[in-house]
């Protein structure tokens, strides 16, 4: 017979971590975000400094 531990409150907000998984979301769209304008702006920048 399998024992499971449960936590004492199972009512408790979500952490990973410290973090809350709201925050590490937000944190993930701003990076992703991030690195695609990132793209699109290497490659516009060298037209840019072209024309």
């Amino acid at each position: 017979m399998k024992t499971y531990i449960y936590p004492e409150n199972l009512r408790a907000t979500i952490k990973l971590w410290f973090w809350n998984v709201r925050d590490f979301i937000i944190i993930c769209g701003g990076i992703i975000l991030s690195v695609i304008v990132f793209v699109n702006l290497w490659n516009v920048l060298p037209i840019a400094a072209t024309v």
